[in-house]
């Protein structure tokens, strides 16, 4: 499924309150994110030469999502992907507010989350059931996802 990526910002920042931002007004800010390789930096590094420049990354975290709240730099804003920041969410009460997530514009900034299986080899019936599953809970988090991020929005 295609996963929308948020921008998180701590209420320091100057884009505290915005609801959706467009990747060129990130010109100047400063970035945490993955480490180089990872496929949610080069996703962000893609969508930020889409908008013309190449991002400014101040902090690198090579442990899971850049979305972690950095109090010594609340000025510098992460991205997460939209399934991790609902978690976070629904797992915090009242941690919103010390996090929000701001849509992304100018391109939009989703990844492609899935299962693969390869089609000229047969699976036992293990297997299929193991992919079934899988297949499953990406269309039911998916549709979660959205739910969450319609009422997200809706009350800000």
């Amino acid at each position: 499924s295609e996963e929308e990526v948020l921008l998180t910002v701590q209420p320091e920042s100057p884009l505290w309150g915005r609801k959706e931002i467009s990747f060129a007004e990130l010109k100047h800010v400063g970035i945490k994110c993955e480490a180089l390789g990872d496929p949610l930096r080069d996703k962000i590094e893609e969508c930020c030469a889409t908008a013309g420049f190449k991002p400014n990354i101040v902090i690198e975290s090579t442990i899971g999502s850049g979305g972690g709240l950095i109090k010594s730099f609340p000025h510098v804003v992460s991205f997460m992907p939209a399934h991790r920041f609902m978690q976070v969410l629904q797992a915090h009460p009242g941690v919103e507010q010390r996090i929000q997530g701001i849509r992304l514009t100018g391109p939009t900034c989703t990844r492609v989350t899935g299962i693969a299986r390869r089609s000229e080899r047969g699976m036992t019936k293990l297997a299929q059931e193991f992919y079934d599953f899988v297949w499953d809970y990406f269309i039911h988090l998916d549709q979660e996802v959205r739910r969450f991020l319609d009422a997200y929005f809706a009350r800000r």
